[in-house]
């Protein structure tokens, strides 16, 4: 599959393994369905701009799992900063919060590839 035009632009969530579709909210659905029909068209800014915008509903989601409330965040840096206050909580009774290496990726993603790329696409 993968870089087929006619997949990209009309089942890219075909390419996200079957057994992980069905967890994914709608939202994240559309986001990479757009992102595909970006990639297909060679808008490669675009298809980022919506695949990190699938991934923010994605830790939104990943939050709400692991903390049991559900919270409106601003920027990937107030996700980032909830799941290291997530991984300060984590002992014997809560043992499933985020591993320190979920908020080191995702702080990685936002300084190199995210707020690079919303520079370039905003502006």
């Amino acid at each position: 599959m993968g870089f087929d035009v006619s997949l990209l632009l009309h089942e890219a969530e075909q390419n996200i393994h079957e057994s992980i579709r069905p967890f994914l909210a709608k939202e994240v659905i559309e986001e990479i369905k757009a992102a595909g029909r970006c990639f297909a068209l060679e808008n490669y800014t675009a298809s980022g701009f919506h695949t990190l915008r699938g991934l923010e509903v994605v830790m939104g989601d990943y939050y709400k799992q692991a903390s049991g409330k559900d919270r409106e965040f601003r920027s990937w840096y107030d996700y980032i900063e909830a799941f290291k206050e997530l991984e300060a909580e984590k002992n014997e009774i809560k043992p499933k919060y985020p591993s320190p290496k979920v908020s080191a990726m995702l702080d990685r993603m936002r300084q190199l590839d995210r707020n690079p790329l919303m520079q370039r696409f905003l502006g």
